[in-house]
């Protein structure tokens, strides 16, 4: 399975906001909109992502930062994945890297995150598509024997 096939169930939603943007007003659109992640996006495009991990990690000093631009404590390393990508991959990304949310490209635009919930899921779904059709095989098989 690839990722373009992950993107159509999905959907290609995306939250963003700027880098001067505060922690707080970034973290209330984290929560109000029920999301993990968002992209920091610059002038050339996306410069950050910012989780909730992320916050969770700096919440002992959440008055120091609250106020401060987002892009001073957003992970600047960005790690992406293609639409033609294979989901295995992904996933082995995200294992490696320790990471839980990937940004997909096309060139230099973002197309849309994925979590490793995401991924996971649509793991599931093959796996208990293959299982059915083992399982149909079987009694099939079971039925002959009679």
């Amino acid at each position: 399975m690839k990722i373009r096939d992950l993107m159509k169930d999905k959907g290609m939603n995306i939250f963003s906001v700027v880098a001067d943007a505060t922690v707080s007003d970034t973290v209330a659109l984290m929560a109000n909109n029920d999301i993990g992640s968002v992209i920091i996006m610059g002038e050339s495009g996306p410069e950050g992502i910012l989780t909730e991990r992320d916050i969770l990690r700096l919440w002992k000093e959440k008055e120091k930062i609250q106020n401060k631009p987002v892009r001073e404590i957003m992970v600047r390393n960005l790690i992406v994945v293609r639409m033609d990508d294979l989901v295995d991959m992904a996933l082995s990304v995200m294992i490696q890297e320790k990471i839980r949310h990937l940004l997909v490209v096309q060139g230099k635009d973002v197309l849309g995150i994925l979590s490793i919930r995401d991924l996971v899921k649509a793991k599931l779904g093959k796996l208990e598509a293959k299982i059915r059709y083992l399982d149909d095989i079987l009694s099939k098989d079971a039925a002959e024997d009679w």
